[in-house]
């Protein structure tokens, strides 16, 4: 079975629901954790502040293993979110949730429905590596007409999966498939603030990539410019239409898209 990364597993919380702990110091049996994938989380956090060690004897197996993760190796405050990370933000839209590893299992594959919808619509965008771009780059929204998410359960543990569906569920063309935090909050807005505002230079950027999102999908019929800066006011409040006028360029640049341009030519 060919996984996304190593060190995106989930916990399914019905199949480890039952309390196991019954000595406050005996750690849950059950599940075995690659102490490689700790040490890459570790590294994600440099820093990691002293917490109370604190046990229940009511407690779940993957509360256990949910709050000892969040204590010491927090993920919710990283700038990028690997897809176990955005499907348990998208299952609960909490921190506490981001920070662990569990998750509801009947709803993931809804969660995973609606980050490949996403994705799709140009809405948020992913990092990944390739067998031949070991370096990560922003994949284009066109990558999730060819690609699904999927999920495979292996000794009690959930592993996440990429896979073209006319190739074999065993290929792994992208690694290490990461999303950025701020964006996947702000897609997904939980009860708290999703970010800071943001900058005129953010602005512009997401203003590109919804414009990108449109002319892809209909580049033959643009509409016109006047039009569509009405609307990308109030999609991106306070946008300058000089901040519009370079997002619309660079996205018909990324898109080769030039009847959009002589669609900015023409009245409302």
């Amino acid at each position: 079975m060919a996984t996304d990364d190593n060190d995106d597993i989930l916990i399914p919380r019905r199949v480890h629901s039952t309390a196991e702990c019954r000595d406050p110091n005996e750690k849950p049996t059950g599940f075995t954790i690659d102490p490689a994938m700790l040490e890459r989380r570790r590294q994600r956090k440099q820093t990691i502040p002293p917490q109370a060690s604190v046990s229940s004897v009511n407690e779940a197996p993957w509360q256990y293993i949910d709050r000892g993760l969040a204590a010491k190796l927090p993920a919710f405050n990283e700038p990028m979110w690997t897809l176990g990370d955005v499907a348990r933000w998208i299952v609960e839209r909490t921190p506490e949730a981001v920070d662990g590893l569990s998750i509801d299992e009947e709803k993931l594959p809804e969660a995973l429905a609606e980050i490949h919808d996403a994705l799709a619509r140009g809405q948020i965008a992913a990092w990944s590596a390739t067998i031949q771009e070991p370096v990560p780059r922003e994949l284009p929204a066109a990558t999730w007409s060819i690609f699904e998410f999927a999920y495979a359960e292996q000794n009690g543990l959930l592993y996440t999966l990429t896979f073209r569906p006319s190739g074999s569920i065993d290929e792994r063309p992208l690694k290490d498939l990461r999303f950025k935090s701020v964006e996947v909050r702000r897609h997904w807005p939980g009860a708290e603030p999703a970010s800071r505002p943001l900058t005129t230079v953010a602005k512009q950027t997401e203003c590109k990539r919804w414009l990108s999102s449109e002319m892809r999908a209909s580049p033959d019929r643009p509409r016109p410019k006047s039009q569509v800066l009405a609307e990308a006011k109030k999609r991106f409040p306070n946008l300058s239409k000089r901040g519009f006028d370079r997002a619309w360029g660079d996205a018909i640049s990324e898109t080769g898209a030039e009847k959009w341009s002589k669609a900015g030519r023409r009245s409302a």
